[in-house]
């Protein structure tokens, strides 16, 4: 016998996943999968179907699917409305998950669909707080994980193979400083002016990892040219300019700045590798989430960008603003496609449907 707090949990979890929360608008009623709700609770919903509070039923692929037996239960039903409420954000950033799931999906599993940066970061963090919410989805955020992972041991592998490379260099110019030294004078200024030579050679060489957008080998190599320029008490324009800008680079790699004034809203693109941010400025920007750089800016608005938000797949940005419109763009071009009009007040929140055919 399932204890009654125990029950009452389930019939929550299955109920706020028979609901489609609303941005801006009203609720509605979502077709739930019996794979997204679990085998456990397939039960429930079999009772709750004899009690009239749900229909059963299968779709074209013969999966079993749920819904409640009206919308009217989710507007009049108190208890669901604050269940609803307290799950509202879970529940929004669950349907966008879905749909970057269903991309995967439709791509064959391609690797390139999967989660990265702060998307996965964030999925990681969900898993491990709602598992009992994310059953059909764990395979694709646990396949995000190990694909991450197996790009980070590449990149670990590469810094090592070229931090090998700036030692293997510096050895070989120490090296010949000891063959070429003596025990007189003219030995300990060759030695000095070698060790000199060596940090210019390491300050150009952080320059070029540093170009090639491998921050932390720049990063090692600036720092040891920058300690034999400290043990002479000298300086050079190549180790300075290196060690500036490897300095800069750790500063600012996690703050991004462009927008002239507030900002009021932000989105990640589904793959987790692009950044859209509205501003008071009337401009929408969006960023290599990975490089912290600006990649283009949107103009045409006349008032303040309120929300932002990315189509499943990626290829379109929709924006609400104070000025009442609502503006759709093409990410690859930058271009604007066309402008909403129809509200008499400011438009406070914009979102595609899972599939990207209204918004």
């Amino acid at each position: 016998m399932i204890p009654i707090e125990a029950k009452k949990e389930q019939v929550r979890r299955i109920f706020i996943q028979l609901v489609r929360p609303g941005e801006g608008t009203e609720d509605t009623r979502r077709v739930a999968m019996k794979t997204e709700l679990g085998e456990q609770s397939w039960d429930l919903v079999k009772q709750l179907a004899d009690a009239r509070l749900v229909v059963t039923s299968r779709n074209a692929t013969s999966q079993e699917t749920v819904e409640v037996v009206h919308e009217a239960l989710i507007r009049n039903w108190g208890e669901l409305r604050e269940w609803m409420n307290k799950d509202r954000v879970f529940r929004a950033w669950q349907e966008r998950l879905r749909s970057a799931k269903g991309q995967w999906e439709a791509t064959q599993r391609d690797s390139g669909s999967l989660l990265r940066g702060a998307a996965l970061a964030e999925a990681e963090e969900k898993l491990k707080e709602r598992p009992g919410d994310l059953i059909d989805e764990t395979e694709f955020i646990e396949e995000s994980i190990q694909e991450s992972n197996r790009l980070k041991k590449v990149e670990a592998a590469r810094r090592k193979r070229e931090i090998r490379t700036a030692w293997g260099i510096a050895a070989g110019s120490l090296i010949a400083v000891v063959i070429s030294g003596g025990l007189g004078l003219t030995a300990w200024n060759q030695t000095k002016r070698s060790e000199l030579n060596l940090a210019e050679s390491l300050g150009r060489y952080s320059l070029s990892l540093f170009s090639q957008g491998n921050e932390l080998g720049a990063f090692v190599s600036a720092i040891k040219a920058g300690k034999i320029l400290q043990s002479q008490h000298k300086t050079n324009p190549e180790v300075m300019t290196a060690l500036q800008t490897v300095r800069l680079q750790k500063r600012e790699h996690n703050r991004l700045q462009g927008h002239s004034d507030s900002v009021q809203s932000v989105s990640f693109s589904s793959d987790g590798k692009t950044l859209a941010s509205g501003s008071n400025d009337k401009t929408i920007t969006l960023w290599n989430v990975e490089t912290g750089k600006k990649i283009s800016t949107f103009t045409g608005h006349s008032s303040t960008v309120v929300s932002v938000s990315f189509s499943p797949d990626g290829r379109l940005l929709a924006s609400g603003s104070l000025d009442g419109t609502i503006k759709l763009w093409n990410i690859k071009t930058g271009k604007k496609i066309g402008t909403f009009t129809g509200h008499s007040n400011s438009v406070q929140s914009v979102s595609f449907s899972p599939d990207g055919r209204l918004l």
